[in-house]
């Protein structure tokens, strides 16, 4: 029998030019066996699902995964920072006052932490500019930029006065010279800048004004330790000294007078910020060689002291009122660390230099250690949480975004109303665009 169509199955004759079978099965054994082969199937099988040059170059997922994590780090890291150094000098001052030796230690961590946060906000600046430039379109992050300038000053001072008596590290103190000087220049340029952003997005004074302006003075603070000229501390403490006295007043009774609309979040804790600030600045440059005579020097502590103290007051009851928007941890809460801190320093300072105890003297010891003992704890906790929130929790994305954040309005922490009375909430974007400023600003959004 024969079947059409099965012809191709028969085995051909070999040719006398073919080799034979065994043959052929060796050479194919051989080609899959060469090195040739074996990178030829794996160029074609794995390259084309796996992007190979990005894989060998541990740079490339390294970096990205480094950037996103820098875009979701809010601007406010520069005001943790600058607490951790308020920290690190409370408990300096504190284990003086209080013979508590091992606290004096325990400011070493704090500082060495806050050097590390500085880090942090030049690699955000340097890796993710683009973000930056965003938000420093913004005041409030301005401000916050300026805290960790502010942070630069006083980390850069602590190094140069630990390394001024020592002949061994002269490379190191005159690096310590050149961060006051950096971070002096810089002060300038950001209060400049802030000033005219807030120009130009009609922004009035509030706490978060404060780093940015009053931090004037922290020129002259930090200049002592670098044997700066006593003329441009002169200048630049009683140009902080000008600044406080001229916003706080205005700042004060926009945020008591307006809780829901002015700082209604943790920011508010800046306000106690300016007149603590001063006082802590007039004893770290030793008084003022303008004033003649010790009772003029004597009034300016007595007033920056009450002024520190009545601030502090008057910032609890501005807490009170917003006491609802601080139900969940935020970002804005670093606006509590550096202030509270400087409050207690400034405390400490004040009494210290009264003298012999008196009945003053008694009462002025007795709330140094209130507000010690009290208050400064919770300014521990709230760096703390800050940094677990930031490490391993995170922040998302938004918070760290605030332009993005500004053009996609969300549902903030306690909704305020933006909108007028009798006005639709369905309006599009241009009649959103078209309200005023006031109304816009009513809005609550995640920047710093």
């Amino acid at each position: 029998m024969h079947l059409k169509g099965v012809d191709h199955l028969k085995p051909k004759a070999l040719s006398g030019d073919d080799p034979p079978p065994s043959m052929l099965q060796n050479q194919k054994a051989v080609e899959a066996q060469s090195p040739d082969k074996m990178i030829s199937d794996l160029t074609e099988d794995f390259l084309p699902q796996v992007d190979y040059r990005r894989l060998c170059s541990l740079g490339g997922p390294t970096m990205k995964l480094l950037k996103d994590r820098l875009r979701r780090t809010p601007p406010s890291i520069g005001g943790i920072s600058l607490g951790c150094v308020g920290v690190a000098g409370a408990l300096v001052h504190i284990s003086r006052f209080f013979q508590l030796r091992f606290l004096y230690w325990l400011a070493a961590p704090f500082f060495c932490g806050s050097s590390c946060l500085l880090l942090v906000v030049a690699l955000r600046i340097a890796l993710v500019l683009d973000t930056a430039r965003e938000e420093l379109r913004l005041p409030e992050a301005v401000s916050a930029y300026a805290a960790a300038v502010v942070s630069l000053a006083l980390n850069s001072s602590a190094l140069a006065r630990v390394l001024g008596n020592s002949e061994f590290f002269p490379v190191l103190f005159t690096l310590a010279a050149a961060g006051v000087w950096l971070a002096a220049v810089l002060q300038f340029a950001y209060m400049v800048y802030f000033f005219y952003r807030c120009w130009r997005t009609s922004t009035l004074p509030e706490p978060f004004w404060f780093p940015p302006t009053v931090s004037f003075a922290m020129t002259g603070w930090s200049g002592t330790s670098v044997h700066m000229d006593r003329t441009l501390v002169e200048i630049t403490f009683w140009g902080g000294m000008l600044l406080c006295f001229s916003l706080l007043p205005i700042a004060m009774f926009r945020v008591l007078r307006y809780p829901t609309k002015v700082a209604p979040n943790p920011s508010v804790g800046i306000l106690q910020a300016p007149a603590s600030f001063m006082l802590v600045a007039w004893f770290a440059v030793g008084g003022s060689e303008w004033l003649e005579g010790e009772t003029s020097r004597a009034v300016v502590a007595c007033v920056l002291f009450f002024s520190s103290q009545g601030t502090f007051l008057i910032t609890l009851v501005a807490v009170w009122q917003r006491r609802q928007h601080l139900r969940v941890f935020s970002p804005r809460f670093a606006g509590f660390t550096f202030p509270t801190a400087s409050s207690v320093t400034g405390a400490l300072l004040y009494w210290q230099s009264l003298g012999d105890p008196r009945s003053a003297e008694l009462l002025a010891s007795v709330w140094s250690a209130v507000m010690a003992f009290l208050t400064f704890p919770l300014v521990i906790v709230i760096i703390f949480v800050y940094l677990i929130h930031w490490i391993w929790l995170g922040w998302p994305e938004v918070v760290a975004d605030p332009m993005r954040l500004a053009k996609t309005p969300v549902v903030s922490e306690t909704p305020i109303e933006a909108f007028p009375e009798g006005e639709s909430q369905g309006e599009g974007p241009a009649k959103i665009q078209a309200k005023s400023s006031r109304q816009l600003k009513a809005s609550q959004f995640e920047t710093v």
